[in-house]
C-alpha cells in the first residue's frame, strides 16, 4: 500500500513513442483492411485453429474475421488510454519526484512497445488464417506464436531491467 502520493507529470511523448503509435495505427488499418478482403473473398466456412502439426482442425464461418478488428481496436483504445496514467501504475519501487519523469517514460515505452507487438501478432493470426484457406497447413503458424510470445516477454524483461537501474 502506497503511502505518500506519487507526482503527477503530463510528460511529452518521445520520438520513439510517437513512431510506435504510428506503427500500431498501420497495424490496426492493415487488420481492418484484411478483414474486409477476407469478407469479399473467402469461402463461407474458414479455417479456426490449427493443430500443433499446422493442420486445421476447427471450423467456422468467416464472419468470425470480425474477432480480429474489433479485439485489435479494443486492445490499442484500453492501452493507449493507460498510457496517459503511468502514475498509477504498479512499480516495484518507490515511486518520487526525482524518478518519476523516467519511470513514467519507461513505462509508457512498455506500454506502447507491447500494444504495437500485440497488434501485429493479431494482425499475423489473421493473415494466417486467411492463408490456411490457399495452403494445406498453416506451418509455419507454431513457430509465430513462438516468436511473438518470446519478443513480448523480452521486451517486458529488457524494459523492467531498464526501469530497475533508473529507479535510483
Amino acid at each position: 500500500m502506497r503511502t505518500r502520493p506519487r507526482p503527477v507529470l503530463k510528460l511529452p511523448r518521445t520520438c520513439m513513442e510517437i513512431c510506435l503509435e504510428v506503427i500500431a495505427v498501420l497495424g490496426l488499418i492493415s487488420v481492418i483492411g484484411m478483414t474486409v478482403s477476407g469478407m469479399l473473398f473467402l469461402p463461407e466456412t474458414v479455417a479456426m485453429h490449427f493443430n500443433l502439426s499446422g493442420h486445421p482442425d476447427h471450423y467456422g464461418s468467416k464472419n468470425t474475421l470480425i474477432f480480429f478488428p474489433v479485439t485489435v481496436s479494443f486492445i490499442y483504445t484500453v492501452l493507449t488510454v493507460m498510457s496517459f496514467y503511468p502514475h498509477t501504475y504498479h512499480y516495484s519501487w518507490p515511486i518520487t519526484a526525482w524518478n518519476a519523469p523516467q519511470q513514467y517514460l519507461l513505462a509508457r515505452q512498455c506500454i506502447a512497445w507491447i500494444k504495437t507487438e500485440i497488434i501485429f501478432f493479431l494482425g499475423a493470426i489473421e493473415w494466417l488464417t486467411i492463408q490456411s484457406m490457399f495452403l494445406s497447413k498453416a506451418s509455419v503458424f507454431l513457430l509465430l506464436v513462438t516468436v511473438v510470445a518470446f519478443v513480448v516477454l523480452l521486451t517486458s524483461f529488457l524494459l523492467y531491467l531498464r526501469m530497475a537501474e533508473e529507479r535510483y
